[in-house]
């Protein structure tokens, strides 16, 4: 990740908050992605591709333009200022993100949101947390630290919790007694594992484009020192590569399966807006989860190293929490619901070592 912008100080009763804030804020972006799919269940007479393309365009396109308008000061003057390599190489592995994106809806779409988010998840966590520290030689520097050791110690524990919830989601899906929900239309287990296990992988890409895009931030944050929400700058181009993915993907399913059409006519003409409304919404909840990552990274200071898997681990949590309100639990077999519990458990003990292991650190970042 290079050199870091120095990251904004809060202070409550003379301690210093950062971490736990950062953590906090994790804990709203988590809340946020993890119910970014439940507005699709209200839409109808829309096929896959043309409700995911004006849901992208909202999460991928229009929120990180307007929003980085707002809070990036002089964004104009900053874009000029930005090496223009740093914003290719941003762009381009948001494009490979965007496979990504594309093959976690479709995972959704056919095995659900409890069983998706783990597995994918799971894999995303583990690769976009430790590829970075490896490729910058952070690692060893972590290992000879106790704090360090605590909060890798915590992501491989987050990472137990991750890979025991989806196999507590395994067992429930074959055991075929759970209560089937209308947010998984299409079940199919083969199918989903496979679109999932690639979002897993590819979703890691999209934290490789934040690295990427660390340059664009610095210079942000150089026009505003005090600033929590430099990352913004990096989203415009990040989300964009994605968006472009997704445009092209959606367009030619769309011609493929005649259903350009949808977009301005469906059987149902009163619920036109109703559909464009429904993806509006989840674009933006999707959209937030990123836009309080970014602030959330700023607030860990020198233990951004681990925002990735903390975002992942309350991802995890919260959908979890969905699955059981949307009934995605209900029959299945008492050992399942075990394994779910313990998991659960195991998440949020990770959660809290990483908040603990700011109590063991005199805050030098590791170089």
């Amino acid at each position: 990740m290079g050199n870091r912008s120095p990251s904004p100080v809060i202070t409550l009763a003379g301690k210093t908050m950062t971490v736990l804030f950062g953590i906090f804020t994790h804990a709203i972006g988590g809340a946020s992605s993890a119910s970014f799919y439940i507005p699709s269940s209200g839409q109808r007479h829309w096929s896959h591709e043309t409700y995911w393309l004006i849901q992208s365009f909202f999460s991928w396109c229009l929120l990180p333009l307007v929003v980085a308008y707002f809070t990036i000061p002089h964004l104009l003057q900053v874009l000029a200022e930005c090496p223009g390599s740093a914003m290719v190489n941003t762009l381009l592995l948001g494009f490979v993100y965007g496979f990504g994106g594309f093959a976690f809806g479709l995972g959704l779409r056919y095995i659900g949101l409890g069983l998706t988010y783990a597995i994918a998840i799971g894999i995303s966590s583990g690769l976009g947390t430790i590829v970075p520290l490896v490729q910058n030689g952070q690692l060893g520097t972590l290992l000879n630290e106790t704090s360090g050791q605590v909060v890798l110690a915590a992501v491989a524990l987050s990472l137990v919790g991750i890979g025991l919830s989806g196999y507590a989601g395994f067992l429930k899906e074959r055991s075929g007694r759970h209560k089937s929900t209308n947010i998984t239309r299409e079940f199919h287990f083969t199918k989903g594992l496979l679109f999932t296990v690639a979002a897993g992988v590819l979703s890691a890409v999209f934290k490789f484009a934040l690295d990427a895009g660390e340059p664009l931030k610095i210079i942000a944050q150089g026009k505003d020192p005090k600033s929590w929400m430099t990352t913004n700058i990096v989203f415009i181009f990040a989300m964009g590569g994605a968006f472009l993915n997704n445009f092209l993907w959606c367009l030619i399913t769309n011609l493929r399966n005649k259903s350009l059409k949808e977009y301005v006519s469906i059987e149902e003409p009163g619920h036109l807006k109703i559909n464009y409304l429904l993806a509006a919404s989840g674009g933006t909840l999707w959209y937030f989860q990123f836009f309080f990552y970014g602030m959330a990274e700023n607030f860990m200071g020198p233990k951004s190293y681990a925002s990735w898997a903390i975002h992942m681990t309350f991802l995890i949590l919260f959908s979890m929490l969905w699955s059981l309100a949307l009934g995605e639990w209900k029959g299945a077999p008492d050992g399942a619901r075990v394994k779910r519990t313990v998991a659960i458990a195991i998440l949020i003990a990770a959660i809290a070592m990483i908040g603990f292991s700011d109590f063991l650190s005199s805050g030098a970042t590791p170089k």
